[in-house]
This record gives C-alpha cells, sequence and structure tokens, in this order.
C-alpha cells in the first residue's frame, strides 16, 4: 500500500517474531483505541490482520466471536458495555458505493470503533494505518502510521 505521507507519519514500528509478540503490539495499540476512532490494518492475504484485530479486540474486552467478514462485509462485536467494535473487510469491493456513506456515518456518530481490513478505498476517513507486512515465513513487521494532527502516543515500547 502507498502511503499518503502528507496525511500520515511513522508512529512506531516493531517486528513481531510469534503470536505473543503480535498480542504485546496489540495491547499497546488498543490502549489509546475509542469510539470514533477508524483504523485500517494493510497487508498481503495471510499476514495476520484479522488476528492483529482479534487481538486488539480481546485486550478490549472479548475476542470470542472476531472472524474476518471477508464476505458479509461487516461484523459488530459488543465487547463491553461501553466498547463496541464495527469489523469491516473492503477486500472484495472494487468501488466503495453506499458503504463509504456507511463508514462516514459510524465515524460521525462516534458509536463505534471501526477496525477495517483492506483500508486502501478509505485511507481519507482513517485516524491509524497499520501496515503489516513478511519479514520472513515466522516474522512479520508491524508499522504503526498516524494522521498528522492527531495526538497518539508512541505505541511500542
Amino acid at each position: 500500500m502507498k502511503i499518503p505521507f502528507q496525511t500520515f507519519e511513522l508512529l512506531d514500528k516493531k517486528t513481531s517474531n510469534s503470536l505473543d509478540d503480535t498480542r504485546l503490539i496489540a495491547s499497546a495499540i488498543s490502549q489509546q483505541l475509542s469510539s470514533g476512532l477508524a483504523i485500517g490494518f494493510s497487508g498481503d492475504l495471510g499476514v495476520g490482520k484479522t488476528e492483529l484485530i482479534r487481538a486488539i479486540c480481546e485486550k478490549l474486552g472479548d475476542a470470542s466471536l472476531v472472524s474476518s467478514p471477508t464476505y458479509t462485509l461487516e461484523n459488530q462485536y459488543q465487547l463491553s458495555e461501553n466498547i463496541c467494535v464495527s469489523h469491516w473487510d473492503l477486500y472484495r469491493l472494487g468501488v466503495l458505493g453506499e458503504v463509504q456513506y456507511e463508514l462516514e456515518e459510524l465515524k460521525a456518530s462516534e458509536k463505534a470503533l471501526i477496525l477495517i481490513e483492506w483500508p486502501e478505498l478509505v485511507v481519507d476517513l482513517l485516524d491509524l494505518l497499520v501496515l503489516i507486512s513478511f519479514a520472513d515465513f515466522e516474522r512479520r513487521e508491524v508499522s504503526i502510521y498516524g494522521r498528522k494532527g492527531l495526538e497518539f502516543r508512541t505505541f511500542i515500547s
């Protein structure tokens, strides 16, 4: 994915050597998330986008229902009394159509945390962008970009 550097800046970068490392990265990310934010997760097929989202949801309350919404476009998870996650997968979309309006309304309402796999069509909507790439068969490189002008702490120690 080509990063629009005029809009986003690199906040942090980390190598994940294991699922435990991925959970630590998810924990660091989840500490800064709240309803109304839109976070994109980009990377090749099988790189671990859904797994990272599952780990974030686990840190926010409950990951038992998390699955990729590839064929349904959206899954919603009520993780706790105060946290609703709207999980989207835009892989199959060539054009957004009404999905763009739904995402814009959802973001404006600030009623849910929006997590989007394959966010290339909605980059303008994102507050954070998480790029995951294969370093090799077992390791992943995770780069976190934030929209310029928004306040985010350094994510990963």
